[in-house]
């Protein structure tokens, strides 16, 4: 649980302010090193502090590419194997936040950021074909680093779905209540 304690908000169990969290995590601490750095924090602290710091902070006014820059590694241009390159440490809380809410048990920061970008690519994807418009920070920053740096991913929509494992995202939904 989150609470406002003069100037900072702070993880109740503890009273560890919020931002010392998801700065440890942007310096890349893992689960497993906040509990030894915070012993009185426990995983759904940890949680309960990325989700509220990304629900509650507002992407920086700055260049796209200043908040998330990809690259694709892959031998060509249809295999496609993105590499983040730069990453502001607000684009990371909300894309942990993200794939918290369909991975909720995942342990690794990197495992999960990774889930993100697959994620908010494909909802993206869906929102497109129902006529949706409304995207949220995350999928907008996401969708906008794709069409710069990797357009081709777009291209061919049922490619895309069936190597981002389209059938799985949606099950997961399904069993997250989504």
């Amino acid at each position: 649980m989150i609470e406002k304690r003069q100037n900072a908000f702070v993880v109740t169990n503890g009273l560890v302010p919020v931002d010392g969290i998801c700065d440890k995590i942007a310096a890349g601490a893992t689960f497993g090193k906040l509990h030894d750095l915070f012993p009185t924090l426990d995983r759904q602290d940890v949680v309960d502090a990325i989700c509220f710091y990304a629900e509650n902070t507002t992407l920086p006014t700055t260049k796209d590419d200043q908040l998330l820059d990809l690259i694709n590694v892959g031998k060509d241009e249809f295999d496609v194997v993105i590499e983040i390159t730069r990453l502001h440490q607000v684009p990371y809380m909300k894309l942990l936040a993200t794939s918290l809410a369909y991975y909720p048990h995942q342990d690794s920061f990197t495992s999960l950021v990774n889930q993100a970008l697959r994620i908010c690519c494909l909802r993206v994807i869906d929102k497109q074909e129902a006529g949706i418009t409304d995207i949220t920070d995350i999928e907008a920053l996401v969708n906008s680093a794709l069409l710069r740096n990797i357009p081709n991913v777009l291209v061919d929509i049922e490619r895309t779905r069936q190597d981002l494992d389209y059938e799985e995202y949606v099950e997961t939904k399904a069993r997250m209540g989504m």
